[in-house]
């Protein structure tokens, strides 16, 4: 099920490749939390009105790793949020929608996660002008950064260097996605 407007509505579309009762709103689905703390997982935003293109394209995409030997047992979450005017929000300046994929932590190194993770950043990003979540899974740099912010990337490294000119306040993890 999912909301639209003010009513649920049945989705005939999307079925749980598995567990068909795993489709639901979020608070059914997540309901007993035993997951918490034992999962790896990325989250990648896109515009509002590619909603469903992208989550085919999720969906169709894990079928296709399935079948090279990826597994996994997690649902894709959506979330919906509206936008924000921060420079590097991941809703910067669009209603956006999260699509969130999972797996065990301890398939972290595994292969087939990894490339599958990858895989889904790539199209998210080459097809559908995503934006990775900076506190899980992803490997964005500077380079993703230009091609998902544009403009807003340059205008906050320069407020930036403005206030901390010396990087006080930079790590490794910045500079990769910062430059």
């Amino acid at each position: 099920m999912f909301k639209t407007s003010d009513k649920v509505t049945k989705s005939k579309k999307y079925k749980s490749y598995k567990d068909k009762t795993r489709i639901d709103i979020s608070h059914k689905v997540l309901n007993a939390n035993q997951e918490a703390g034992f999962y790896t997982e990325e989250e990648i935003s896109v515009n509002r009105n590619k909603w469903i293109e992208a989550v085919d394209a999720t969906i169709k995409l894990y079928f296709e790793h399935e079948k090279k030997g990826y597994k996994s047992g997690w649902p894709i979450l959506v979330r919906f949020t509206d936008q924000d005017d921060s420079l590097l929000s991941m809703t910067s300046g669009r209603n956006s929608v999260f699509i969130d994929i999972f797996n065990n932590a301890t398939k972290v190194k595994d292969k087939s996660l990894i490339d599958y993770f990858k895989a889904f950043e790539k199209l998210m990003i080459d097809k559908f002008e995503g934006r990775a979540h900076y506190g899980k899974k992803h490997y964005f740099n500077k380079n993703k950064m230009k091609k998902a912010y544009g403009l807003n990337l340059t205008k906050f490294n320069q407020i930036r260097k403005k206030l901390d000119p010396n990087n006080m306040f930079s790590n490794e993890y910045i500079k990769r996605l910062l430059g």
